[in-house]
């Protein structure tokens, strides 16, 4: 009786006990034409402040808060829990070859203890510049020169790390999307349009045809500020290697 909606009480256990993944939100801004950033990689503030306190939320209802090092380099951002009430969830880099500046915000001071970077980089001399501040480094497979999510999603989840909130950027999202490692999206669109020129939330090539499109189900809608809030989820299920 009520299966479904006792399922969704609490999908990221159940994701995380039946597949040994977290259960994985990827959330993003963007404008009515889809872009989430101006040409020059401008993404501040695309969305109104009551979407960005929703937000805080889903960070302090989450284990960890996960972006790419492009994300880290451009915007230089915290990924804590701020102007709501709750705990800061772990912070996740994914980051290759390590190109993380040491100098960024989430580096600095004790949160950094509660910073992991994940990276095919193995030198442990390298790792030592991260290691000072209290980061942790999560060494992984590589594939194609880069980290082998698969490998990535399996590792947090053998940590206990059962939801995470994906933030960006568009090549990690494309590539988690593709691969059938987002089990959730939550889209805030703004009455803004930037154009052509723009970024697209999801860095994924080779949809010639509308059969190759990545389809969505179970699709919500509902209005937060001056924002629509879409919430769907990838009809490709989401399972480890």
């Amino acid at each position: 009786m009520l299966e479904d909606e006792c399922r969704a009480i609490n999908l990221p256990f159940f994701k995380h006990i039946t597949s040994g993944h977290p259960y994985v939100t990827y959330k993003c801004a963007m404008t009515l034409d889809g872009k989430i950033a101006t040409v020059t990689g401008e993404s501040r503030w695309i969305s109104c402040e009551e979407s960005r306190r929703y937000v805080h939320r889903l960070r302090a209802r989450c284990d960890a808060v996960m972006v790419g090092v492009d994300t880290i380099i451009s915007d230089n951002p915290l990924l804590t829990v701020r102007h709501v009430k709750g705990r800061n969830p772990l912070r996740i880099i994914v980051d290759s070859h390590l190109r993380t500046p040491t100098s960024v915000e989430i580096l600095s001071g004790p949160m950094a203890r509660k910073t992991i970077i994940a990276t095919t980089e193995t030198n442990p001399h390298i790792h030592r510049r991260y290691q000072q501040s209290g980061a942790s480094l999560l060494v992984c497979r590589q594939v194609d020169g880069r980290v082998d999510l698969h490998d990535l999603w399996g590792q947090l989840g053998s940590r206990g790390i059962q939801s995470i909130l994906l933030e960006g950027g568009s090549r990690l999202a494309g590539e988690a999307l593709a691969q059938g490692l987002i089990d959730e999206c939550i889209f805030f669109f703004a009455p803004k349009v930037i154009g052509s020129d723009g970024f697209s939330p999801f860095a994924i090539t080779g949809v010639t045809s509308m059969e190759r499109a990545l389809p969505f189900k179970a699709i919500e809608a509902r209005r937060i500020g001056d924002d629509i809030l879409v919430t769907a989820r990838p009809e490709k299920p989401c399972l480890p290697a």
